[in-house]
């Protein structure tokens, strides 16, 4: 594959103008279905009226990336003793940012529990201890998910035949039990190698 730099030159053919050269430069890029832009995009740049009418390979993983930002999201009020409870896995993991790194957590764990039939019939007997009680206040998880991401979370709701508060529930409390009693040790210690080089 070729690599272009800013500045470089080539041709493309323009909407307006025709065959053109143009410049690589650094743009935001809108997406074909006009919903939204791929940010800081190197793209060929017609010299002539100044469109973008062309994007090289290699920016094709940041367009793609762009696609799947913040597509989906998922927001539950839930106590504020089990977003703590994430706060504190985190911090437990030697996450720099423990309150950033538990939103992986929590997604990590959507997609362990997704390929494992046995731990997934689990969740719900968390459900039933103390600590799924208290008060729900103003606190908030507030979820971010690619596309593929969100459809793990949807399947494993469909498999445990939960709600979306009480899977986040259950998943948050299955972090708490598997990573304070360490009984997981060679996921822990993934997580705990991943939290390192986060943030």
């Amino acid at each position: 594959m070729k690599f272009y730099k800013e500045n470089d030159k080539s041709k493309a053919i323009c909407n307006k103008c025709g065959l053109v050269s143009t410049t690589f430069k650094v743009r935001d890029v809108p997406f074909s279905t006009k919903n939204g832009y791929a940010r800081g995009i190197l793209a060929g740049v017609c010299d002539k009226c100044g469109e973008v009418v062309s994007v090289p390979q290699q920016s094709t993983p940041r367009i793609k990336e762009s696609l799947q930002i913040s597509k989906k999201s998922i927001e539950v009020r839930l106590p504020r003793h089990l977003l703590d409870i994430l706060i504190v896995a985190g911090d437990t993991l030697k996450a720099r940012q423990p309150n950033i790194f538990s939103h992986f957590l929590v997604k990590y764990y959507i997609h362990n529990l997704n390929a494992d039939k046995r731990k997934c019939r689990s969740l719900k007997k968390y459900l039933q201890t103390d600590l799924a009680k208290g008060k729900v206040g103003i606190d908030r998880l507030s979820l971010k998910m690619s596309p593929a991401m969100y459809d793990e979370f949807e399947s494993l709701r469909l498999k445990t035949d939960l709600n979306k508060t009480q899977l986040l529930k259950a998943l948050i409390l299955k972090i708490n039990d598997d990573i304070f009693s360490k009984r997981y040790s060679k996921d822990i210690k993934l997580l705990e190698n991943i939290a390192l080089i986060s943030g």
